[in-house]
């Protein structure tokens, strides 16, 4: 769902504005039956506050007294650092493959080599 201008209840005009977040990332949670906030995975609404704050995005309707937030991509330090190790050790991986190729060809020469070295009279 698009965050628009217009109130998805009521028709309204919203106002643009956000959510501070200072200590912790600000995050949707889903309850269990008693109430209580389900440990597990949240939906994060905002990125980690280093220093300082940041904001999450939101429009509040002030005749229903509803704020709409869209959930945004957030890349996470766990993301980030997924994406480098695939990246790194993907070229390690090919370097080695090259490597072992390179190691393999050289092995067959020195076969080949060899061979042509060795005198055919003798056993």
């Amino acid at each position: 769902m698009e965050i628009t201008a217009k109130c998805p209840y009521c028709g309204g005009e919203m106002r643009d504005g956000a959510l501070p977040a200072y200590k912790y990332p600000l995050a949707w949670c889903p309850r269990n039956e008693q109430g209580g906030i389900v440990e597990g995975e949240p939906v994060r609404l905002s990125k980690t506050p280093v220093l300082g704050g940041v904001y999450a995005s939101a429009r509040y309707c002030e005749s229903c007294r509803v704020v709409i937030v869209p959930v945004p991509e957030i890349e996470t330090f766990t993301d980030r650092a997924g994406k480098w190790l695939d990246k790194t050790l993907g070229s390690l991986g090919e370097k080695i493959d090259r490597a072992s190729e390179c190691r393999e060809e050289e092995q067959a020469e020195r076969k080949r080599e060899e061979r042509r070295k060795k005198d055919p009279w003798e056993v």
